[in-house]
Protein backbone atom coordinates (compact mmCIF):
# COMPACT_ATOMS: atom_id res chain seq x y z
CA UNK A 1 0.00 0.00 0.00
CA UNK A 2 1.80 3.38 -1.35
CA UNK A 3 2.14 6.41 0.98
CA UNK A 4 -0.08 8.17 -1.49
CA UNK A 5 -2.75 5.87 -0.95
CA UNK A 6 -2.58 6.39 2.59
CA UNK A 7 -2.29 10.04 2.51
CA UNK A 8 -5.61 9.98 0.48
CA UNK A 9 -6.96 7.66 3.17
CA UNK A 10 -5.95 10.08 6.09
CA UNK A 11 -7.26 12.91 4.63
CA UNK A 12 -10.50 11.23 4.36
CA UNK A 13 -11.16 10.14 7.67
CA UNK A 14 -9.99 13.41 8.85
CA UNK A 15 -12.88 15.63 7.04
CA UNK A 16 -15.16 12.68 8.27
CA UNK A 17 -14.16 13.21 11.66
CA UNK A 18 -14.28 17.02 11.21
CA UNK A 19 -17.79 17.18 9.76
CA UNK A 20 -18.76 14.67 13.26
CA UNK A 21 -17.55 17.31 15.13
CA UNK A 22 -18.40 20.62 13.24
CA UNK A 23 -22.21 19.17 13.95
CA UNK A 24 -21.59 19.83 17.98
CA UNK A 25 -21.14 23.32 17.09
CA UNK A 26 -24.23 24.66 15.28
CA UNK A 27 -24.37 28.58 16.52
CA UNK A 28 -21.10 28.94 14.65
CA UNK A 29 -21.08 30.51 10.99
CA UNK A 30 -19.38 27.47 9.66
CA UNK A 31 -21.32 27.99 6.32
CA UNK A 32 -22.84 24.79 5.61
CA UNK A 33 -20.25 22.43 7.42
CA UNK A 34 -21.83 21.74 10.47
CA UNK A 35 -25.10 20.39 8.34
CA UNK A 36 -25.12 17.45 10.45
CA UNK A 37 -26.32 19.19 13.55
CA UNK A 38 -30.06 19.26 12.27
CA UNK A 39 -29.89 15.56 12.41
CA UNK A 40 -30.87 13.02 15.19
CA UNK A 41 -27.70 12.43 16.85
CA UNK A 42 -27.89 8.47 15.97
CA UNK A 43 -27.45 9.32 12.11
CA UNK A 44 -24.52 11.47 12.37
CA UNK A 45 -22.52 8.75 14.34
CA UNK A 46 -24.11 5.84 12.25
CA UNK A 47 -23.34 7.90 8.92
CA UNK A 48 -19.81 9.02 10.24
CA UNK A 49 -19.18 5.57 11.35
CA UNK A 50 -19.65 3.94 8.23
CA UNK A 51 -17.64 6.38 6.05
CA UNK A 52 -15.16 5.96 8.57
CA UNK A 53 -15.21 2.26 7.95
CA UNK A 54 -15.39 2.00 4.31
CA UNK A 55 -11.92 3.47 4.29
CA UNK A 56 -10.69 0.49 5.96
CA UNK A 57 -9.42 -1.59 2.78
CA UNK A 58 -10.25 -4.86 4.46
CA UNK A 59 -13.43 -3.59 4.29
CA UNK A 60 -13.82 -1.31 1.33
CA UNK A 61 -12.67 -4.34 -0.81
CA UNK A 62 -15.05 -7.15 -0.47
CA UNK A 63 -17.47 -4.14 -0.20
CA UNK A 64 -16.54 -2.82 -4.11
CA UNK A 65 -16.54 -6.38 -4.91
CA UNK A 66 -19.80 -6.74 -3.70
CA UNK A 67 -21.53 -3.64 -5.24
CA UNK A 68 -19.34 -4.80 -8.70
CA UNK A 69 -21.75 -8.05 -8.36
CA UNK A 70 -24.58 -6.34 -7.39
CA UNK A 71 -24.63 -3.35 -10.28
CA UNK A 72 -23.23 -6.45 -12.75
CA UNK A 73 -26.40 -8.28 -11.94
CA UNK A 74 -28.77 -4.60 -12.51
CA UNK A 75 -27.29 -4.08 -15.55
CA UNK A 76 -27.98 -7.37 -17.35
CA UNK A 77 -31.23 -6.95 -16.02
CA UNK A 78 -31.62 -3.66 -17.40
CA UNK A 79 -30.43 -3.98 -20.49
CA UNK A 80 -33.45 -4.55 -22.49
CA UNK A 81 -34.90 -1.02 -20.85
CA UNK A 82 -35.47 2.36 -22.46
CA UNK A 83 -32.04 4.01 -20.77
CA UNK A 84 -33.86 7.16 -20.96
CA UNK A 85 -36.81 6.15 -19.32
CA UNK A 86 -34.83 4.77 -16.37
CA UNK A 87 -32.73 7.64 -15.52
CA UNK A 88 -36.13 9.43 -15.46
CA UNK A 89 -37.29 7.48 -12.86
CA UNK A 90 -34.21 7.95 -10.44
CA UNK A 91 -34.13 11.34 -11.11
CA UNK A 92 -37.85 11.35 -10.34
CA UNK A 93 -37.21 9.37 -7.08
CA UNK A 94 -34.41 11.21 -6.07
CA UNK A 95 -36.61 14.16 -5.39
CA UNK A 96 -37.93 12.18 -2.39
CA UNK A 97 -34.31 12.35 -0.34
CA UNK A 98 -33.70 15.96 -1.63
CA UNK A 99 -37.37 16.80 -0.40
CA UNK A 100 -37.93 15.05 3.06
CA UNK A 101 -33.50 15.80 3.92
CA UNK A 102 -33.83 19.49 3.01
CA UNK A 103 -32.42 21.93 5.03
CA UNK A 104 -33.98 23.24 8.13
CA UNK A 105 -33.09 26.46 8.16
CA UNK A 106 -32.18 29.78 5.98
CA UNK A 107 -29.61 30.69 8.11
CA UNK A 108 -26.80 29.08 5.76
CA UNK A 109 -25.26 31.18 2.89
CA UNK A 110 -27.69 34.16 1.77
CA UNK A 111 -30.70 32.83 2.35
CA UNK A 112 -32.77 35.31 4.22
CA UNK A 113 -31.01 37.70 1.77
CA UNK A 114 -31.66 35.45 -1.10
CA UNK A 115 -35.56 34.96 -0.01
CA UNK A 116 -36.43 38.70 1.03
CA UNK A 117 -35.30 39.60 -2.27
CA UNK A 118 -38.33 37.48 -3.66
CA UNK A 119 -40.88 38.13 -1.20
CA UNK A 120 -39.71 42.12 -1.74
CA UNK A 121 -40.64 41.23 -5.68
CA UNK A 122 -37.17 42.26 -6.64
CA UNK A 123 -36.96 41.63 -10.23
CA UNK A 124 -33.52 42.13 -10.96
CA UNK A 125 -30.39 41.09 -9.93
CA UNK A 126 -26.89 42.08 -11.46
CA UNK A 127 -25.05 38.52 -10.64
CA UNK A 128 -27.68 36.24 -11.35
CA UNK A 129 -30.84 37.88 -13.27
CA UNK A 130 -32.34 34.70 -15.16
CA UNK A 131 -32.49 32.61 -11.43
CA UNK A 132 -33.44 35.80 -9.87
CA UNK A 133 -36.52 36.23 -11.89
CA UNK A 134 -37.41 32.03 -12.52
CA UNK A 135 -37.97 32.19 -8.93
CA UNK A 136 -40.02 35.30 -8.30
CA UNK A 137 -41.95 33.88 -11.14
CA UNK A 138 -42.67 30.77 -9.60
CA UNK A 139 -43.31 32.76 -6.35
CA UNK A 140 -45.38 34.84 -7.78
CA UNK A 141 -47.82 32.42 -10.42
CA UNK A 142 -47.67 29.37 -8.50
CA UNK A 143 -48.73 31.10 -5.26
CA UNK A 144 -45.17 29.58 -2.82
CA UNK A 145 -43.96 31.76 0.02
CA UNK A 146 -40.23 32.44 -1.51
CA UNK A 147 -38.32 30.05 1.15
CA UNK A 148 -40.81 27.09 -0.15
CA UNK A 149 -40.51 28.49 -3.92
CA UNK A 150 -36.48 28.28 -3.20
CA UNK A 151 -36.98 24.55 -1.70
CA UNK A 152 -39.07 23.13 -4.62
CA UNK A 153 -36.95 24.65 -7.38
CA UNK A 154 -33.60 23.68 -5.22
CA UNK A 155 -35.31 19.82 -5.17
CA UNK A 156 -36.19 19.71 -8.93
CA UNK A 157 -32.91 20.96 -9.58
CA UNK A 158 -31.54 18.10 -8.19
CA UNK A 159 -33.78 15.49 -10.03
CA UNK A 160 -31.72 17.42 -13.47
CA UNK A 161 -28.69 16.82 -12.12
CA UNK A 162 -29.12 13.50 -11.26
CA UNK A 163 -30.90 12.31 -14.68
CA UNK A 164 -28.10 14.32 -16.45
CA UNK A 165 -24.79 12.75 -14.26
CA UNK A 166 -26.81 9.31 -14.98
CA UNK A 167 -26.46 10.35 -18.92
CA UNK A 168 -22.88 11.13 -18.59
CA UNK A 169 -21.40 8.33 -16.65
CA UNK A 170 -23.19 5.96 -19.08
CA UNK A 171 -21.88 7.84 -21.88
CA UNK A 172 -17.66 8.00 -20.06
CA UNK A 173 -18.01 4.66 -17.99
CA UNK A 174 -16.26 1.17 -20.31
CA UNK A 175 -18.67 -0.80 -18.07
CA UNK A 176 -21.16 -1.22 -14.93
CA UNK A 177 -18.66 -0.89 -12.52
CA UNK A 178 -16.13 2.39 -14.06
CA UNK A 179 -19.96 4.20 -14.35
CA UNK A 180 -21.01 3.04 -10.73
CA UNK A 181 -17.41 5.07 -9.62
CA UNK A 182 -18.24 8.14 -11.50
CA UNK A 183 -21.92 8.49 -10.47
CA UNK A 184 -21.13 7.84 -6.96
CA UNK A 185 -18.34 10.40 -6.84
CA UNK A 186 -20.35 12.99 -8.97
CA UNK A 187 -23.20 11.96 -6.65
CA UNK A 188 -21.56 12.57 -3.30
CA UNK A 189 -19.74 15.46 -3.86
CA UNK A 190 -19.84 18.41 -1.38
CA UNK A 191 -21.77 20.94 -3.79
CA UNK A 192 -24.78 18.69 -4.38
CA UNK A 193 -25.92 19.97 -0.77
CA UNK A 194 -27.51 22.60 -2.88
CA UNK A 195 -30.35 20.16 -4.34
CA UNK A 196 -31.64 20.04 -0.54
CA UNK A 197 -34.02 23.00 -0.09
CA UNK A 198 -30.88 25.17 0.22
CA UNK A 199 -31.39 28.72 -0.43
CA UNK A 200 -28.92 30.07 -2.91
CA UNK A 201 -28.66 31.40 -6.48
CA UNK A 202 -25.72 28.68 -7.49
CA UNK A 203 -28.13 25.63 -7.58
CA UNK A 204 -29.81 26.28 -10.79
CA UNK A 205 -26.61 27.36 -12.94
CA UNK A 206 -24.71 24.03 -11.21
CA UNK A 207 -27.29 21.70 -12.63
CA UNK A 208 -27.10 24.24 -16.33
CA UNK A 209 -23.33 23.76 -16.16
CA UNK A 210 -23.99 20.39 -15.80
CA UNK A 211 -25.76 19.48 -18.55
CA UNK A 212 -23.30 21.93 -20.18
CA UNK A 213 -20.58 18.66 -19.50
CA UNK A 214 -22.84 16.15 -20.80
CA UNK A 215 -23.40 17.82 -24.44
CA UNK A 216 -19.94 19.23 -24.79
CA UNK A 217 -18.75 15.32 -24.27
CA UNK A 218 -21.37 14.29 -26.48
CA UNK A 219 -20.38 16.85 -29.30
CA UNK A 220 -16.72 15.96 -28.60
CA UNK A 221 -17.90 11.77 -29.14
CA UNK A 222 -20.01 13.28 -32.60
CA UNK A 223 -23.35 12.56 -30.51
CA UNK A 224 -24.41 16.40 -30.48
CA UNK A 225 -24.19 19.26 -32.22
CA UNK A 226 -22.16 22.36 -31.89
CA UNK A 227 -25.36 24.19 -30.57
CA UNK A 228 -26.44 22.31 -27.62
CA UNK A 229 -23.04 23.07 -25.47
CA UNK A 230 -23.71 26.67 -26.62
CA UNK A 231 -27.03 26.96 -25.39
CA UNK A 232 -26.54 25.38 -22.22
CA UNK A 233 -23.34 27.37 -21.59
CA UNK A 234 -25.58 30.50 -22.36
CA UNK A 235 -28.42 29.31 -19.96
CA UNK A 236 -25.89 28.68 -17.03
CA UNK A 237 -24.57 32.44 -17.14
CA UNK A 238 -27.99 33.76 -17.36
CA UNK A 239 -28.64 31.93 -14.48
CA UNK A 240 -25.15 33.31 -12.68
CA UNK A 241 -22.48 34.83 -14.20
CA UNK A 242 -19.60 32.74 -12.34
CA UNK A 243 -20.46 30.67 -15.03
CA UNK A 244 -18.37 32.71 -17.13
CA UNK A 245 -15.28 31.19 -16.14
CA UNK A 246 -16.01 28.07 -17.68
CA UNK A 247 -16.57 29.95 -21.70
CA UNK A 248 -12.96 29.25 -22.08
CA UNK A 249 -14.03 25.45 -22.91
CA UNK A 250 -16.17 26.21 -25.45
CA UNK A 251 -13.49 27.92 -27.41
CA UNK A 252 -12.14 24.90 -27.02
CA UNK A 253 -14.96 22.42 -28.84
CA UNK A 254 -15.25 25.13 -31.61
CA UNK A 255 -11.82 24.94 -32.60
CA UNK A 256 -10.62 21.23 -31.86
CA UNK A 257 -11.25 19.20 -34.87
CA UNK A 258 -14.01 15.89 -35.62
CA UNK A 259 -12.36 12.89 -35.28
CA UNK A 260 -13.40 12.26 -38.34
CA UNK A 261 -11.60 15.33 -40.55
CA UNK A 262 -8.41 14.54 -42.13
CA UNK A 263 -5.23 15.58 -40.82
CA UNK A 264 -5.10 18.43 -43.05
CA UNK A 265 -8.67 20.01 -41.65
CA UNK A 266 -6.53 20.52 -38.10
CA UNK A 267 -5.79 24.24 -39.56
CA UNK A 268 -9.01 24.76 -40.74
CA UNK A 269 -12.45 25.58 -38.66
CA UNK A 270 -15.61 24.86 -39.46
CA UNK A 271 -17.59 28.62 -39.92
CA UNK A 272 -20.52 27.36 -38.76
CA UNK A 273 -18.83 26.78 -35.39
CA UNK A 274 -17.33 29.61 -35.37
CA UNK A 275 -20.24 31.47 -36.09
CA UNK A 276 -22.63 29.58 -33.16
CA UNK A 277 -19.70 30.51 -31.01
CA UNK A 278 -19.27 34.20 -31.51
CA UNK A 279 -22.91 34.76 -31.02
CA UNK A 280 -23.01 33.01 -27.84
CA UNK A 281 -20.04 35.15 -27.15
CA UNK A 282 -21.55 38.31 -28.27
CA UNK A 283 -25.32 37.32 -26.17
CA UNK A 284 -23.51 36.88 -22.98
CA UNK A 285 -21.69 39.83 -23.39
CA UNK A 286 -24.67 41.76 -24.22
CA UNK A 287 -26.24 40.29 -20.74
CA UNK A 288 -23.25 41.37 -19.25
CA UNK A 289 -23.23 45.25 -20.05
CA UNK A 290 -27.04 45.01 -19.63
CA UNK A 291 -26.50 43.64 -15.83
CA UNK A 292 -23.70 46.03 -15.24
CA UNK A 293 -26.05 49.20 -16.79
CA UNK A 294 -29.17 48.28 -14.16
CA UNK A 295 -26.49 47.33 -11.31
CA UNK A 296 -26.82 49.59 -8.39
CA UNK A 297 -23.28 49.78 -7.42
CA UNK A 298 -19.87 47.53 -9.25
CA UNK A 299 -19.46 45.31 -5.85
CA UNK A 300 -23.01 43.50 -7.04
CA UNK A 301 -20.75 41.56 -9.50
CA UNK A 302 -18.73 39.62 -7.63
CA UNK A 303 -16.17 38.26 -10.43
CA UNK A 304 -12.93 39.31 -10.14
CA UNK A 305 -12.13 41.74 -12.57
CA UNK A 306 -14.82 41.96 -14.00
CA UNK A 307 -16.88 42.95 -10.85
CA UNK A 308 -15.88 43.37 -7.92
CA UNK A 309 -15.12 47.21 -6.12
CA UNK A 310 -16.44 46.28 -2.68
CA UNK A 311 -14.20 46.29 0.34
CA UNK A 312 -16.18 43.44 1.53
CA UNK A 313 -14.74 41.63 -1.54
Amino acid sequence: MNRLYMTILASCALLTATRLLASFFPHLRLWGLNQLHYFPLEFRIGLSAAALLILIPGISRPVASGLSRVVGWIAKRLEKTNRHLLYFGVGVLSLVPFWFLRSGTPLLGDGYLRAGEVGLGRVFSAAEPLDNLLHLWVSKFVGLDAYTTYAVLSCIAGGLFVFTVLHLCDLLGENGTEKLLMFAVILTMGANQLFFGYIETYTLMYAALAGYVLFAVRYLRQKAGFLWPCMFMILSVGLHFSAIFVSPSLVYLALVPKRSDAVRQLRRISLSRIGILVSAIALMAVGFYLSRIHSEGVGHLLIYPLGGGNADY
